[in-house]
Formats: structure tokens, sequence, C-alpha cells
């Protein structure tokens, strides 16, 4: 996304809405943002929600509907000739904790303290 343009807030958070999708921004942060989508279906096929799902399956899911809705959503860039997929920097920007509560940043000392007052 060029920093002319405004985000698709719509767009955006309709891609974050499915709990696979969530999942694929999630593992695609765990493995350092940017990964070959074979990688990204042999790490799908063994995780929550797709459990026990065949790689063949995963990988339909993905070609069809998570990674064409997450690069539409501009949160990934995704080449299907080269079968690579890695996140954008809007990723970044969305509110915390909308990927995972993982990824929410430890508080500070002084900040924990402010809220728990």
């Amino acid at each position: 996304m060029r920093h002319t343009e405004q985000a698709d807030w719509d767009n955006i958070f309709r891609a974050v809405a499915s709990e696979e999708r969530r999942t694929v921004l999630q593992t695609l942060f765990d493995g350092n943002g940017e990964m070959a989508v074979e990688e990204l279906v042999t790490e799908l096929s063994d995780s929550p929600p797709t459990d026990g799902g065949t790689d063949a399956a995963v990988l339909a899911h993905l070609h069809h509907t998570a990674l064409p809705a997450l690069a539409k959503a501009d949160l990934i860039d995704w080449d299907p000739q080269e079968g690579t997929v890695s996140l954008n920097a809007l990723v970044y920007r969305l509110p915390i904790g909308t990927v995972s509560p993982q990824l929410v940043p430890p508080t500070t000392t002084g900040q924990q303290q402010r809220a728990d007052d």
C-alpha cells in the first residue's frame, strides 16, 4: 500500500474476522513475516483450526480463500507464481491484539502500575 492511500478498514476487518485467516497471519508472524506457501501449508496442517486437514485441502483453502482475502486487505504480499507470502507493513497498524492476544506487547512496570490504580 502506498503511503498516500488510506487503509480500507472494512476490508481489513472482514479479512481478520476469520479465525483461519488470523491463524495464517499468526503463522507468518512466527515465521519472521515471510515464508513459502508450501511451508505455510505444513505449519497450518498441524495446527488448529485446520488441525487434521490434508495438505491438499489446506492448500486449496489458502489459494482460493484465505490468501486472496488477506492480499485484498493489503495485509500480505502473495505471489502465486513464486509460491511466497509475506506480511505487509499495514498488518503492524492493526489494533493491538487483533491477530492474536499473544502479539500484545508487554506493559512496562509503570504502565501496569497505572492500570492497576
